[in-house]
C-alpha cells in the first residue's frame, strides 16, 4: 500500500509539473488549459491525502471515489460547456 501512496503522489505531481510551465501560455488563454490544471490538482491532493494521513482501506476506498466522482462531474462540465467553433 506504501508503494502505491508513493506512486499516486509521484503521478500528481508529475501532472502538475506538466501543467504549470504552460499557465502563462495557455491555461491562463484557453479552457482546456484550465480544465487540465483543475484535473492535475484533484490528483495532486489526493496523492497528498494518501501521503499525510494513515487511512484504513475503508477511507481510503471512499476518498478514491470521491476523488473519481469530483473528476468525472467536472470533466463532464468542461466537456459540455466547449464553445463552438467559428
Amino acid at each position: 500500500m506504501a508503494k502505491a501512496k508513493k506512486s499516486a503522489a509521484a503521478t500528481a505531481l508529475a501532472d502538475v509539473a506538466a501543467a504549470l510551465p504552460n499557465l502563462g501560455a495557455f491555461a491562463a488563454n484557453t479552457p482546456s488549459g484550465k480544465d487540465y490544471l483543475m484535473s492535475a490538482v484533484f490528483a495532486l491532493v489526493l496523492g497528498l491525502l494518501f501521503l499525510a494521513v494513515p487511512l484504513d482501506e475503508v477511507s481510503a476506498v471512499g476518498f478514491f471515489g470521491a476523488y473519481l466522482a469530483l473528476s468525472g462531474v467536472h470533466l463532464g462540465i468542461a466537456a459540455a460547456s466547449v464553445p463552438k467553433a467559428k
